[in-house]
């Protein structure tokens, strides 16, 4: 039985680890950037009366890193929304760490809100832990109790994708 048990654990300490959250998601993808983002239809919109965000991406660029640079228990990511009634995009930065059981924490800059990220297939789901608040031309919210804002499952998309949402800035 002990010599079994050590095999096992020999086993185990010899397996690589495991990439993160963050590698997987972001620091390693092609050129350390990455876009996910989902846009929903008229028909969607229709039948979700409380739903206000009608584009919503994710974004992160290794390139863009602060003075110390990015890394699990903390990096800078990105997020925009476009949301109903409202012309343009709503962004702002956003502070994450990785968390040790999986998952991803981020707070967005300005106290305007905290959210969560988890695996969702080959995309991200993202969960706002209350109310997200984006200064744009004005001030949005979204998520929050009496919302259909409350998860977004965001799948891989193209970087031009995520490069719409800050197009006015460059």
């Amino acid at each position: 039985m002990r010599s079994s048990a050590a095999v096992l654990l020999a086993g185990l300490a010899a397996a690589p680890a495991a990439a993160g959250d963050y590698e997987t998601w972001f620091a390693g993808k092609p050129g350390g950037v990455a876009c996910y983002a989902r846009s929903y239809d008229a028909a969607h919109m229709a039948s979700h009366a409380r739903q206000r965000v009608v584009e919503i991406e994710l974004d992160f660029d290794a390139r863009h890193a602060e003075s110390e640079g990015n890394r699990p228990s903390r990096f800078v990511a990105g997020l925009g929304v476009r949301v109903r009634g409202k012309k343009g995009w709503y962004t702002n930065s956003m502070l994450c760490n990785e968390r040790a059981l999986g998952g991803v924490d981020c707070s967005l800059e300005g106290d305007g809100g905290e959210l969560q990220l988890q695996p969702s297939g080959d995309g991200l789901e993202l969960r706002p832990q209350r109310e997200i608040s984006i200064e744009g031309d004005d001030f949005i919210s979204f998520g929050g109790k009496a919302s259909d804002d409350n998860v977004f499952i965001l799948k891989p998309a193209p970087q031009k994708v995520c490069d719409a949402s800050t197009a006015e800035f460059r």
